[in-house]
């Protein structure tokens, strides 16, 4: 019973925490964010659709 009550709190406390923590993300987040929205580079781009057809056209 312990545990159950555990983990409700756990549950609980991250979902009051999550919105929080969306109102002022740290400084590695921010940077997290920027890079997976950022553009791909077209030669980064490029690499991995021939990549991709290598793969393709070995099997």
């Amino acid at each position: 019973m312990k545990i159950v009550a555990y983990l409700l709190l756990m549950l609980l406390t991250a979902c009051v925490n999550a919105p929080i923590q969306q109102k002022h993300p740290s400084k590695a987040c921010l940077e997290y964010q920027q890079m997976m929205t950022a553009p791909m580079p077209r030669e980064a781009m490029q690499k991995l659709q021939k990549n991709a057809s290598n793969l393709k056209n070995r099997d």
